[in-house]
């Protein structure tokens, strides 16, 4: 009679400890399906369940990691204000947590993401200094080669695609950086082309002008000929009307000196 109190007890303290050991267990494999749920795609189950392992302080060890996982959820949604305000607080809560890396990388791409291409190329830029063989420094070049192209800066953005080519030839980003550097070749041809067009525009604007003051030249010029030639059709009128008269003298003078003539030889 009295072992059971004894057994009673034994079994209540069982069932304690079993009771937590399973509830984590539980909690563990929905935050384990929670990730099988965002490789599928299915973002917003993944981020309801990884919420409740989160929020549950029965799984303090998962926290982290669920922390970092519902910032990629967000992020991958297409909330970017959410994702960069979760991991914010990821990266300041759990600093030793394996995922900082990661978090880091996916910080300079909400960056880039809110257009602010500025802090992207900052941000990396200081990373890289700090962590020289960090993995994602092929990914960290690419991204301040796109700010630079963003920003319209296309001879530094061709360097550093240059240098990330030379630097990490294997990158999962080759290939988009052939075709941002091919991008960019063009980019300089249409400016040149653009400039060349430019140039032609204002070559014949000036031939234009400089023929339009030959032209007025011209005009002005035939105008000070026809006043000319009309002063000279004056001049040439009055002349012959002067010749005129003088010829009319002259043949009066001859009529008077023959008549002179005639009469002195009549009075003989």
């Amino acid at each position: 009679m009295k072992l059971k109190p004894l057994g009673f007890l034994f079994l209540s303290l069982s069932f304690l400890v079993i009771m937590p050991v399973h509830a984590g267990k539980k909690l563990e494999e929905e935050f384990l399906y929670s990730l099988e749920l965002f490789r599928e795609g299915e973002f917003d189950r993944s981020g309801f369940l990884l919420q409740k392992v989160f929020e549950n302080p029965e799984s303090d060890e998962l926290h982290g990691d669920a922390l970092y996982w519902l910032s990629r959820c967000a992020l991958a949604r297409g909330d970017i204000e959410a994702a960069s305000q979760l991991f914010d607080t990821y990266t300041r809560e759990y600093p030793e947590d394996m995922n900082q890396g990661d978090a880091k990388y996916f910080m300079g791409r909400i960056f880039f993401l809110q257009n602010k291409y500025e802090e992207t190329i900052q941000y990396y830029s200081h990373i890289q200094l700090k962590e020289s063989e960090w993995e994602y420094s092929p990914l960290c070049m690419y991204w301040i080669g796109e700010s630079l192209y963003a920003l319209g800066r296309f001879n530094e953005a061709s360097l550093i695609f240059q240098d990330a080519l030379e630097k990490y030839p294997y990158s999962v980003k080759t290939e988009a950086i052939h075709y941002r550097l091919s991008l960019i070749e063009y980019q300089w041809r249409e400016e040149e082309l653009l400039k060349l067009l430019q140039w032609s525009h204002e070559e014949f604007l000036r031939n234009s002008q400089s023929i339009s003051q030959k032209e007025n030249k011209m005009t002005q010029l035939i105008a000070d000929y026809e006043e000319k030639l009309q002063a000279l059709e004056k001049a040439r009128k009055s002349f012959e009307e002067k010749l005129k008269l003088l010829t009319l003298k002259e043949e009066a003078l001859n009529l008077k000196s023959q008549m002179r003539s005639q009469e002195g030889r009549g009075g003989q």
